[in-house]
């Protein structure tokens, strides 16, 4: 988890937010019920006399609700993907065919002319 410190008026993304700390939440594996809280230091100097934490605690439903919003966003990518996925074997397809009848009408010319003039209609007559 990485913690930045910023103005509430600007979203994360802006230069503005400056890295005050990390945690490795997976290091910290100890068994926990109802609540768990993280502790992370929010000091710009971190050298200086004065040092300033944020408690962060999160309950179950807290954590159970992060969980399902991160299943739901998996889930969301996962359909995005096959949807792309699919797009992409149409195009395929569609490309295999025109190959196909490139190869049939090459095979059925006569001459260099009409193999060229086949091919540009073949391939001009979809766009």
């Amino acid at each position: 988890m990485h913690v930045y410190r910023g103005p509430a008026s600007k979203g994360l993304g802006d230069d503005s937010h400056e890295f005050v700390d990390a945690q490795d939440l997976s290091k910290d594996t100890a068994p926990w019920t109802d609540n768990f809280s993280v502790t992370v230091n929010i000091t710009k100097d971190p050298v200086a006399s004065r040092q300033a934490v944020a408690r962060i605690g999160l309950s179950e439903a807290d954590v159970l609700a992060l969980y399902q919003g991160l299943v739901a966003g998996k889930f969301k990518q996962c359909g995005d993907i096959k949807e792309k996925l699919s797009q992409n074997e149409n195009e395929l397809a569609a490309i295999k065919r025109k190959m196909m009848e490139i190869r049939l009408a090459l095979l059925k010319a006569s001459s260099d002319a009409e193999k060229v003039a086949d091919v540009r209609g073949i391939v001009l007559r979809d766009h």
